[in-house]
This record gives C-alpha cells, structure tokens and sequence, in this order.
C-alpha cells in the first residue's frame, strides 16, 4: 500500500486529524504488521462487539448516557466506513479519539435539540441539591438542644389480662447543657402561666471536683462567687429555657409549694451543700433572700412548709441542716432543726438535734389526725432522722425522732423529741425519706421507712408509750433479699397499687455489701403493703459502685382501678458482660473493660422483668461514661399528643435528666483509690488506724494521699467525689410520652381497657411524692 506522510506547514487540529484519516488512511488499508498482543486482543473484542455481522461497525455512543439515543425524537444513526475484523495498534488513539468527538457532537446536538429534558434535568439536580440539604438541617435540628420528634424509644405488647393491648414510649422533646451536671429532682410549675406546666431544674457546674469551688470558672460570664451550680426554668412544651439564676453551691433539693412573694404563684425553695439556702421568684427566677446563717458550711435539705406562723400572710417552713455540706471543720457536723420565716429566711427558732448526730434527710410533717386534711389541733408531728450517712457516716449511729411541732414552735426545743428508731452502731436507721400512707382504712397514716440495715419497716405512730418513747406497733418489717450479707435501701420508695387489693404496694431498690461505697449489685423488689412480704423480684444489676449518689428514686405511672400500676426506676448495668476474675465491687471498667449504661424501666404486674425502656443509654449515644448521673425525674401531663387513629389510648408524659463522667482517670490513679476502698471495712476495726473515720474522712484520706502519690491537685473542702478527676461531660434533659394503647380486638373481646390518670389524679410522680411530703395522694 503507498503511504503518504502529512506536511510540517499543515496546521493540525482533532478534528482536521480525523479527517486526514477518514481521506488518507481509509480503516481497510492499514498495514498489519504483527500479530497482536493479548492486550490488544482482548481490546478488539470489547470494540468487536459494536460490529454488526455484515462488517459495518455502527456507532452505539458508548459515552453518551442510553436514553440519550432516542432523546426528543431525533434519530441518530450515522455509519463509519471500514469492513472486517481489524486490529487498532498504531493508531488507537486516534480511533478513540474520533469515536470520543463523535460522541460529544451528539450530545451537544441533543441537548440543543431537547431544550425541555436540559430543563428537567436541572430542574431535578435542584430539586435534590434542595431535598439533601433539608434533610440534614432536619438532623442538625432533631440533633440541637430543643429537638421535638416523635420517634418511639421503645414499644411493647402486653398480655390480655394487661390494662392495654401495648405500651409505647416517645420522644418529645430533649436539651442539652453543655458542662452542666445533675443537682436536685426535678419539679413542674406553670411559671410563664400558658396552661402547660414548666420543669424546674437545679445543676450543678462542671468543674474538677479535685479543684476549689470557684477555680474552674474563668470562661464563665458568671462571677466564680456564683459558678458551682444553678436553677433554671424550662418550658414545658419545648424545652426552651425561661429563666436562670445561678447559685453559690451546688443545690440538691428544691420545692415549689409556697407563695412567698404573695404574686398568687408558688415560689422555689432551693437546698444545697455550703450552706445553700435561697428562695426564688417563680415567674423570672430573681433571688427573693437567701439564708444568711454563719454556723460552718453544712447542707439544707428539702424544706416543709407548715402555715404562716409569725401570722405575715407568708407560709413558714421546718427545715434540717448538718450533714453533706463542705465544712470540714466540724466532723461529724452536728444536725440542726429549724423554723424559718417564708418571708425573709431569718430563723425564728432553732435547736441542735437531740443527739447531735449528722442529719442528711429532710425534715417531714406527720399528721396523726386525719391524713393530712385537717386543721393543726396539736396532732402535727416533726419526723427527722439522725446518723451517719455515706457523706459524714460516724461510728455512733442516730435515730428517728417525733416532735411535736406545737411544742417546738412554742418553746423552740427539740430534745422533747421522742426516739422512734435507733440506728445500728456505726449509721443512722433511715437511708431514704419516709412514706406515709393508709395500710389500715383507718384515715391515718402508717410511716413506711426504708432502714440503712437492708430492710423496711411499717409503723403505726398514732399513740406513743409514754416513757418508752417509741411506736406503738410495728405493722410489720421486711428483711430484703440478700441483706443477709449487707444491704442498704438508700433511695425513696414509691408507692403503687401493684397487687389487687386496694392497699398501696412498695417498689424498693437498694445495694447489697458492706456499706458505701462497696456494693456487690443492685436490686429491685416490690412488697406487698399487707404483710411485706416480696410480691416480685427483678434480676439485678452489675453496676454498683457509687450508684447510691448517682441514680433517682423510683416514681409511679398510676392506672384506674387496683393492681395495673407501673413503676418507673433506675437501672444501671455494665454494657459488655464477659467472664471476669475481678471483684464484684470494682467499676464495670476494672471488672469488663467496659463502661456503665444507665436504664430507666417501666415495670409491672404483666409486663416482663425486663421491663419497658423509657430510656436506655445504650441507644441514646449521648454519654458514655463509667458512671452516669441521673436525677429523680416527674411525670407530667402530655403535651403536643400525637392522634392515635381510632384506639382508646391514654398517655402521661416522664421527664428526667441525665449527665454523664468522662476523663476516665489513669489506671494507676484508680489503682491506688481501689487498694484504699477495697480496705474500708477497716474502720469498724479497733486495732487499724482508720478506726472511728466516716466514710467521707476515709475516703478524703484515700484521695489526699493517692493525689500526693501522683502530683494532683487537692482541696480538703471539695471532696465530693470517689472518682479521681472526674469532670461531668454534659447534663440532657429528655421529656418522653408514655402511652398506653388499647386497640379494637381488646375491645371486641369484652375486656375493658383501663387508662392511665389524669396527671391531677396520679398518685406518686415526683421525689417525695406529688407535694414533696412524702403523703402517698388519690388512693382508691
């Protein structure tokens, strides 16, 4: 074949290159002068397969999308020339090179040619670019610090001898404080008056609890005389904050039972450690006084309101003080009783404790006459407890006392009191608030007390013995399962008609082991109101060091009728079980190399042991730590309720907060503190030098001398922790929708569908009850 050369001068484009090839080097007439490669072979077939058989190779648009073929309803079918089967060695680049600008024309001629698809096209691109972007602002939205969603946590169907087909739980709304953590329960009052009640909550701040109060503020726009914790008003509906108003201490108790600036609003009464004693204004959060006392630095608990005394048309409160605080100086502190004026917080009496024990327990009313619905005829009784407690625990226990309340407000003395209960030799007899209710049907009230020897008694208080100073029957005492190698109730019960008779039932949960804070579990056991006796156990759980500090007392989802309330309780679990040498009251980290979950479980009469998760923080993702905080939460009306198509559904709504530890210390830190706490036992003992310290001194001393060991910093008046350099992560406040559904086949089936109550007729939806008193409310 003669072959011809292309001049230098000629200019040489793509396009005028194809055509010097298609007029020049016709396909047919290039030389073939080896024989191919396996590359090149298996090349050809792949170009082979766009060959028809009569030898004519037709364009199929390899690069062009397929619809684009037929686009509009141009046609485009254009043939190249050529003949056979040929081998592209030398000149495959120009080959692809012309099949590629052939390919590009088309496309360019059909999208001039279908003006509407260009259109849609972009039309779609848009639309999508539009779709992704919402969709992740709707996750950055769901994900911030006031998300509403109704997605459902957790879902279970019940049996038929059940009060509904199923029970369901959702989220309804969930926030977020950064570098908060968990400070006293929860409580409801409507404080921007819009009808949906609001949620109160006390925090404290997130600092070294290793460092000075105050020394980890500098970021803070709070001054450091006011950084260590706060109480703060959420919206109901949403979550949105209202007000805050931040505090000196860090608080542990509040109520909001009391109109102290006469607004017509109940105000706030909040309690805490240092001394802290600070009413609030409900509607802006503003300070109304404080308490101005100067004896040490000990804690305030939760206040009772008992009537205005000093006759101010200001209600005045019975108040305990002396254990728990951050004054070291005086151990063990000694506990005091006080009368208080609603109006300024000037005390208007006050007396040491008869015993002059530590006191960690709020005082309490006890109405001996008619349950609380009568008028003060002298049968008012002040109930407080002495002891020693994991804070200020000394080797001399205390007692339960009663005092007549009109004899301390006359002469201001408390050592008339009368010992109802001595506490075993190295603690106080009660490790939680008492509960009062009517075990007899005689409109009076029986006290049901949860005691720091692993049992838990019902008492009848109607009549004392004259000099014998103590009760006059015991209704009956329950030992616990377990107790038998220690345990400790260090929780408040709730009551709840879980049996079917119309005697209110207790749900219990306590540690069993020596003492704080060794704990081998946690258990769960609900006793019969009748005799006490244990009506259902749970299995329980690993996860016990520390928990009595760090988990909420049980609560109460009330139903119509006897025997289909649930209990709401707090669970705290390793997240990975596995084979382990280690001892049972090691962290879950020492024991499975696995941090803590904390649970909060619905339990009932028909719903099996492992209850309904309202909350599983395995699930959540937002914590993850050796040891969560979580506060007694309450429950609420239901807010934003969701249809439930055509079912006869009921709903309470929970609310509750969670914080959780991170900067889990070194290993050799928590080594050092566990060879102290695994020895604590050795304060009981005489011949060792521990002989006679608190749990809180023996720890102090275990913390001081491993912080020396390993160069930390150290404060003797903030030891507030059994962790070395714990810092709190973040406090999240859940609001979730608990519903009880009841759909057609239960109703075809002749078997009535009980409802939860109204919020105005629950029995038990916050700490102490539904007024902070301790009175179980609404019995059938």
């Amino acid at each position: 074949k003669k072959k011809q050369t292309i001049s230098q001068s000629e200019t040489v484009t793509t396009e005028s290159l194809i055509d010097l090839v298609d007029d020049r080097w016709p396909l047919s007439d290039i030389a073939v002068d080896a024989a191919p490669t396996s590359t090149d072979v298996a090349e050809v077939d792949e170009d082979a397969d766009d060959i028809e058989e009569d030898g004519t190779d037709v364009d199929r648009r390899p690069l062009v999308p397929p619809r684009d073929g037929v686009g509009c309803g141009d046609e485009i079918d254009e043939n190249v020339d050529g003949g056979g089967d040929v081998e592209l060695r030398g000149h495959r680049r120009l080959w692809r090179g012309r099949q590629a600008l052939r390919n590009r024309r088309h496309h360019r001629r059909f999208l001039a040619g279908c003006p509407l698809t260009a259109a849609v096209a972009t039309a779609t691109a848009t639309i999508a670019t539009i779709v992704l972007l919402a969709t992740a602002a709707a996750y950055a939205l769901h994900r911030s610090n006031s998300a509403a969603t109704s997605a459902t946590a957790s879902q279970r169907t019940l049996p038929a001898e059940a009060a509904c087909s199923s029970i369901s739980v959702q989220s309804v709304w969930r926030r977020v404080f950064p570098r908060l953590s968990t400070g006293g329960p929860l409580r409801l009052l409507d404080v921007n008056q819009d009808g949906v009640p609001d949620v109160i909550l006390t925090f404290g701040q997130d600092f070294d609890r290793l460092v000075p109060m105050g020394a980890d503020c500098s970021d803070s726009t709070t001054p450091a005389s006011a950084c260590a914790g706060g109480i703060e008003a959420l919206d109901g509906a949403t979550g949105q904050t209202i007000w805050r108003s931040r505090l000196e201490q860090r608080p542990m108790a509040v109520s909001c039972e009391a109109d102290l600036n006469k607004d017509g609003l109940p105000d706030c009464l909040v309690g805490g450690r240092g001394g802290l004693l600070s009413a609030h204004d409900a509607a802006t959060g503003a300070r109304l006084w404080r308490s101005l006392v100067t004896r040490g630095r000990k804690a305030y608990f939760t206040a009772q309101p008992i009537g205005d005394v000093d006759v101010d048309g200001v209600p005045d409160f019975v108040q305990t003080r002396g254990g728990g605080g951050d004054d070291l100086d005086e151990l063990p502190p000694k506990g005091e009783l006080l009368l208080l004026s609603g109006a300024t917080g000037a005390e208007t009496a006050w007396q040491y404790v008869p015993d002059r024990r530590p006191v960690h327990l709020p005082p309490q009313i006890v109405r001996l006459a008619d349950n609380g619905r009568g008028s003060d005829d002298g049968s008012r009784r002040i109930l407080f407890s002495t002891g020693g407690d994991f804070e200020d625990g000394d080797r001399q226990g205390g007692a339960l006392y009663l005092l007549r309340l009109k004899t301390f407000l006359l002469s201001g003395e408390a050592a008339k009191a009368a010992p109802v209960i001595s506490g075993v030799s190295h603690k106080g007899p009660l490790g939680g608030p008492a509960t009062l209710a009517d075990l007899n049907s005689d409109s009076r009230p029986e006290l049901i007390l949860p005691l720091l020897n692993g049992s838990v008694m019902a008492a009848d208080v109607t009549h004392l013995f004259g000099s014998q100073r103590r009760v006059r029957s015991t209704v009956w005492r329950a030992d616990l399962p377990g107790s038998v190698k220690g345990a400790e109730v260090r929780w408040a019960l709730a009551p709840g008609f879980f049996s079917q008779d119309r005697v209110p039932d207790f749900f219990v949960q306590y540690c069993v082991g020596p003492g704080y804070p060794v704990y081998r579990s946690q258990r769960f056991v609900v006793l019969d109101g009748s005799t006490g006796r244990v009506i259902k156990e749970l299995p329980p759980a690993e996860a016990a060091v520390g928990i009595a500090g760090s988990l909420g007392s049980p609560l109460t989802v009330s139903f119509e009728g006897v025997g289909q309330d649930l209990f709401l309780h707090w669970r705290l679990d390793c997240r990975r079980r596995r084979a382990s040498g280690a001892a049972k009251w090691l962290p879950c980290w020492r024991r499975f190399n696995a941090n803590s979950a904390a649970q909060l479980l619905l339990v009932g009469r028909h719903i099996p042991a492992s209850g309904v998760a309202a909350y599983d923080e395995r699930a959540e993702n937002d914590s993850s730590s050796d040891r969560p905080l979580a506060t007694t939460g309450t429950l609420a009306p239901p807010v934003n309720r969701n249809s439930h198509g055509n079912d006869d559904s009921s709903s309470i709504d929970a609310v509750f907060a969670v914080a959780s530890t991170a900067d889990d210390p070194a290993s050799q830190e928590q080594t050092c503190l566990d060879s102290y706490l695994s020895r604590s036992a050795d304060r009981f003992d005489r011949a060792n030098k521990s002989y006679g310290m608190s749990a809180r001194r023996y720890r102090a001393m275990a913390m001081r001398r491993c912080s020396q060991k390993f160069n930390k910093i150290y404060s003797t008046h903030n030891i507030n922790s059994d962790r070395f350099a714990s810092k709190f992560k973040q406090l999240v406040v859940y609001r979730r929708r608990i519903t009880c559904h009841c759909n057609r086949r239960a109703r075809v089936s002749n078997r009535k569908c009980l409802r939860i109550l109204p919020y105005s007729e629950q029995r038990w939806t916050a700490y102490m009850g539904n007024r902070a008193d301790g009175y179980l409310r609404n019995a059938p």
